[in-house]
């Protein structure tokens, strides 16, 4: 079975059914009643999903397979980037440039806030850095306000790790710089609130996401770390 077949076997309507068995195993009667679905096209569509691996039988219910709750959670999250991440059609080399392990993460972005202004966004990173004890960052703009904020604070104890585009700067205590200049500016604070902004490959109105959910916080230190281990020292 590849990829092909497994997206004709799901397509139109016929995901809905594995949407459904993600709840649970059903019957073949509780399937064409809950979805509205003739008895011949639920069991045609079962010997479909059967015979790719999607869903099996156990006793007289189907059920998903491992495969299938991949399947149905894979889609499910592609669905929920289409919501979110508008911003994908404009920014191909964002894309192109997170690892596939990655790519899915970005649903987690659903738990974020959406920011239109840089200004607000930018007195934000400042405000939380003056109180950090370690952070990560990625910076295309506003690099002096940023970096000198970063640099203030540790200064004073804290630890950071700073990703830029060019070698403006002095190495500075307590700070660890590397160069590079992906099509993103982040950051991350006391692992407890990120910020995010996807630079887009054209111009359109920029969107800044601000997170405090832990799974998405976590996300984009991955992204940071992915970059880091990209950059140039």
């Amino acid at each position: 079975m590849n990829v092909e077949e497994v997206i004709e076997v799901i397509s139109g309507r016929k995901f809905e059914i594995i949407k459904k068995l993600f709840e649970g195993p059903k019957t073949h009667g509780e399937l064409c009643k809950s979805l509205n679905f003739s008895p011949p096209t639920i069991s045609r569509t079962m010997k479909n999903f059967c015979d790719c691996g999607i869903v099996c039988r156990d006793g007289n219910k189907f059920k998903l397979t491992g495969f299938g709750y991949f399947v149905v959670e894979y889609l499910t999250n592609l669905e929920e980037l289409t919501k979110i991440c508008s911003f994908l059609r404009f920014s191909v080399s964002f894309a192109k440039s997170i690892p596939v392990e990655l790519k899915p993460g970005m649903v987690r972005l659903k738990s974020a806030k959406r920011i239109y202004s840089s200004e607000e966004v930018i007195e934000g990173i400042i405000k939380d850095t003056e109180n950090m004890k370690r952070g990560m960052y990625i910076i295309r703009v506003n690099v002096n306000d940023i970096f000198n904020a970063i640099r203030n604070r540790c200064l004073n104890g804290a630890e950071a790790k700073v990703i830029l585009p060019e070698r403006k700067f002095e190495k500075c205590e307590n700070i660890e710089i590397r160069y590079f200049n992906p099509p993103l500016q982040l950051a991350v604070i006391d692992g407890r609130i990120a910020y995010l902004h996807v630079i887009p490959d054209e111009s359109f109105n920029p969107v800044f996401y601000v997170c405090k959910d832990r799974k998405c916080v976590k996300w984009v230190e991955c992204l940071f770390d992915h970059f880091w281990e990209n950059s140039l020292l």
